[in-house]
């Protein structure tokens, strides 16, 4: 067992301690999510906080995570710390915690404190949004493509990069309730929205509109820009990066008017491609997904 703790949150130690006892995190928190990996809101010391559980860990990447890779939650830890300094808003980090059986990592843990920024689930839950619900809603496209503009301007790429990873606030940091479908899509997917709005975050200034937004499930990021490497994060990565954006077709091609616009060249130049490589990136996915059923249903 070993972990390691933001040293800001030095009185959480005897909790972090207690989450490195067998069973304890089983026995003790509110779920926020549980599935593969299982998510948990503690309240100690006055504070909220949000614990990630990353296990059902393979044979091959239980080993991969000891010699080759770092853990998912270890990853997720550091890479909070460097978005911070970016000034890129996620949760704050408090500790990450690696159970190892007989060498070899068995579980993991991220511990941050809990958001209540809001899932955009309820704002693109549906494929296809109706000319009124779309114009709702742009003043907070605008300023996401200018969040996601600033992001790639800071040099990150989030590998998982759609819509239910990136959490806001509004200006009036409430929820609109009357935002399209939300009250269906809150009672369909509640626990969907459990889980990503589980996470700790450091105060954000917001963007044009006011909305401010911060990142969740970022373990799988890569940092481009550094002082060795200063250079502007190439056009392509971008693209490639925006591809994955799941939003509806009409507000996909909005934001990324936007981002053309803050960016200083002609939206075609990144409507056209994006567009072009998220279709190819859903068929390949879709394609995916149908093997693997394939394969689960003759196991079964």
């Amino acid at each position: 067992m070993a972990y390691i703790l933001n040293p800001k949150y030095k009185n959480l130690e005897p909790f972090i301690k207690q989450l490195c006892t067998p069973g304890w995190f089983g026995e003790n928190g509110t779920f926020l999510h549980d599935g593969r990996n299982k998510i948990k809101m503690f309240e100690t010391n006055g504070l909220k906080i949000a614990v990630k559980e990353f296990g059902n860990l393979s044979l091959l990447n239980r080993i991969v995570y000891c010699t080759l890779r770092k853990s998912k939650a270890r990853r997720a830890f550091e890479y909070a710390g460097r978005l911070k300094v970016l000034k890129i808003d996620t949760p704050e980090e408090i500790a990450y915690i690696e159970i190892r059986r007989k060498g070899l990592l068995e579980r993991s843990y991220y511990v941050c404190l809990h958001t209540e920024y809001r899932s955009m689930l309820p704002l693109f839950y549906k494929r296809d949004l109706s000319l009124t619900e779309f114009n709702e809603i742009t003043p907070l496209l605008d300023d996401l493509a200018a969040f996601l503009y600033r992001t790639h301007q800071a040099g990150v790429i989030h590998n998982d990069l759609n819509y239910t990873n990136i959490l806001y606030k509004s200006p009036d940091s409430t929820l609109p309730h009357d935002c399209p479908g939300a009250n269906e899509c809150a009672s369909e997917n509640g626990e969907e929205n459990k889980e990503k709005r589980s996470g700790i975050h450091h105060g954000s200034t917001g963007e044009g509109h006011g909305y401010s937004f911060t990142l969740i499930d970022i373990n799988r990021m890569k940092f481009y820009k550094s002082a060795e490497n200063p250079q502007p994060l190439p056009l392509e990565k971008r693209l490639h990066n925006l591809r994955r954006l799941n939003v509806s077709v009409i507000a996909h091609l909005y934001i990324m008017q936007q981002y053309a616009r803050i960016m200083g060249v002609r939206s075609q130049d990144i409507q056209l491609p994006v567009i072009n490589m998220r279709y190819r990136f859903e068929h390949k996915r879709q394609r995916t997904q149908k093997i693997k059923n394939f394969i689960r249903g003759k196991k079964e």
